[in-house]
C-alpha cells in the first residue's frame, strides 16, 4: 500500500471543525492507502479523540512544536515523523514549513492543501493560528512602531512562500483562496482549486419553512474572535423584535477561548436575550433539520463546511462576504440563483435585516432552499471531492 503523511496543527483528531472533518472524510474515503497523521500542538497537549480513526489510518503521532526556528528542535520533530511516500500539509504554517522540510531532506513528494490563510487571518487582526498559538493583539500604533504584529505577518508569509514553493501539487478550496496565493507569491499560480464536498441528505427539494411565527436560527461554528459571535448575537437582537418567539443557536465547541465565550454570554444576557443557547461540541449534521436559517458572521473562511452542510440540508443562509462564501452562496456562472445573503463584515444590523427578509418571504425561503441543494448536489460532492484526491495523491506516487 502507498503511505500518505498528514502533517496537520491542532485540529484532527483531536478537535471538531471543517479541516477535521475534511481529514476524516478524505482518509475513509480512500481506504486502498495507508495514511499516517502528524498532530502538531503548542502547550498543552490533547488527550482525547474526536474521531473514530478509520482502519486505514495506521498511526496518529503527536508533536509539540515551539514557536521559531532558532528554538524549534526540528531535527527531533523530523526524526519522530514516520517514512511515507507523500507527505502532505494542510497548512502554510508550522505543517507547510515541515512538509517543505521534509521533501528537501528525504526528497518525497510533497503536497499542500491549504483551507485557511493563515497570513491573511493575522493581517485582518486574527489572534491565534490553527494550533492554538495566541498571537499578541495589536492595535495600529503599535505597527507604526514596529510592533509583533507586523513581525508575526511577515514571517507567515514568508513561510507561505516557502510553502508554495517547494510544493509539489497545491492544492486550494476556493478561487479566493488562490487569488491569496498569487498575490504573494508567483509559485502561487501552480494552485489548483478543488471544492470542499459534503454528503446531501436524504431529504427531499420540498422541504417547507415550519415556523414562520417562531423561526429557528442557528450559527455553526466554534465560539472564537474569528467566528465574530458577538455580531451574530447583536443580529439576533434586532431579529428578535420581528419575531418575539425565536429561538437562536450557537452551534459549536466552547472552550477553545474561554474567556471570549464568557464574553458573548455576557452580551446575550446584557441584551435579555433569554432564548439564545450554546450547545457545546455536538454533531451539528443532526441539528440542521432542526433550523429554518442559518447564519455565518466570520471575519474570515476558506469555503466554510457550515454554509455547505447547511446548504446540502434545504437550509437558506446569511453570511458575510469573505472567502469562499460568495462562491457558495451565489455561485460563479453555475446555473443556479443564489441560495441566501451576503453582508459585510460586522455589519450587525443588514446581517439582521437580511434574515428577517428571509423569514418573512416564504417565497423567498423556498428558493433559497431549492437552490442551496442543487448547487451542493451540482458542484460540492462529497464523492466528487474525494476522486480528486484520489487522483491527486496517485499523480505523485
Amino acid at each position: 500500500m502507498a503511505r500518505v503523511c498528514m502533517i496537520l496543527e491542532g485540529t484532527y483528531p483531536y478537535s471538531v471543525g471543517g479541516v477535521s472533518s475534511w481529514v476524516q472524510a478524505i482518509i475513509s474515503g480512500i481506504p486502498e492507502l495507508e495514511f499516517s497523521v502528524v498532530h502538531l500542538y503548542f502547550e498543552k497537549e490533547p488527550d482525547r479523540m474526536k474521531f473514530a480513526l478509520p482502519k486505514n489510518l495506521k498511526e496518529v503521532i503527536k508533536l509539540p512544536l515551539l514557536i521559531d526556528e532558532r528554538h524549534a528542535d526540528f531535527d527531533k520533530v523530523l526524526s519522530q515523523i514516520p517514512e511515507a511516500d507523500i507527505y502532505h500539509s494542510l497548512s502554510t504554517g508550522f505543517a507547510g514549513l515541515v512538509g517543505a522540510e521534509l521533501k528537501r531532506r528525504f526528497y518525497k513528494p510533497f503536497m499542500l492543501t491549504e483551507h485557511g490563510i493563515y497570513w491573511h487571518e493575522i493581517e485582518i487582526g486574527a489572534d491565534e493560528i490553527e494550533f492554538g498559538f495566541k498571537l499578541m493583539k495589536m492595535d495600529r500604533r503599535s505597527l507604526i512602531l514596529g510592533g509583533t504584529w507586523l513581525n508575526w505577518l511577515q514571517f507567515f508569509k514568508k513561510i507561505a512562500r516557502k510553502t508554495y514553493a517547494s510544493a509539489d501539487l497545491l492544492t486550494t478550496v476556493c478561487e479566493w483562496n488562490r487569488r491569496k496565493q498569487v498575490s504573494v507569491s508567483r509559485y502561487g499560480r501552480k494552485s489548483r482549486v478543488i471544492n470542499n464536498g459534503v454528503q446531501l441528505p436524504p431529504a427531499n427539494l420540498s422541504k417547507k419553512y415550519l415556523n414562520q411565527s417562531s423561526p429557528t436560527i442557528g450559527l455553526v461554528g466554534r465560539v472564537t474572535p474569528i467566528k465574530d459571535i458577538e455580531t451574530y448575537i447583536r443580529a439576533c437582537d434586532r431579529v428578535r423584535c420581528s419575531f418575539p418567539d425565536a429561538r437562536f443557536y450557537v452551534v459549536g465547541p466552547i472552550e477553545n477561548d474561554a474567556e471570549y465565550y464568557l464574553k458573548c454570554k455576557n452580551l446575550a444576557t446584557e441584551l435579555g436575550l433569554g432564548k439564545l443557547y450554546f450547545t457545546g461540541q455536538i454533531n451539528a449534521h443532526h441539528f440542521y433539520p432542526k433550523l429554518d436559517l442559518v447564519t455565518l458572521t466570520s471575519v474570515s473562511e476558506g469555503q466554510p463546511f457550515a454554509l455547505l452542510e447547511a446548504m446540502a440540508a434545504g437550509v437558506p443562509v446569511v453570511a458575510t462576504d469573505v472567502g469562499g462564501c460568495g462562491e457558495i452562496i451565489n455561485g460563479n456562472n453555475d446555473g443556479v440563483g443564489p441560495s441566501g445573503m451576503l453582508c459585510s463584515v460586522g455589519d450587525w444590523e443588514n446581517i439582521a435585516a437580511s434574515m428577517i427578509q428571509i423569514l418573512r418571504n416564504e417565497s423567498l425561503w423556498s428558493e433559497f432552499s431549492q437552490n442551496g441543494r442543487k448547487r451542493v448536489e451540482k458542484l460540492y460532492s462529497l464523492t466528487t471531492m474525494i476522486e480528486k484526491y484520489r487522483k491527486a495523491y496517485y499523480s505523485l506516487i
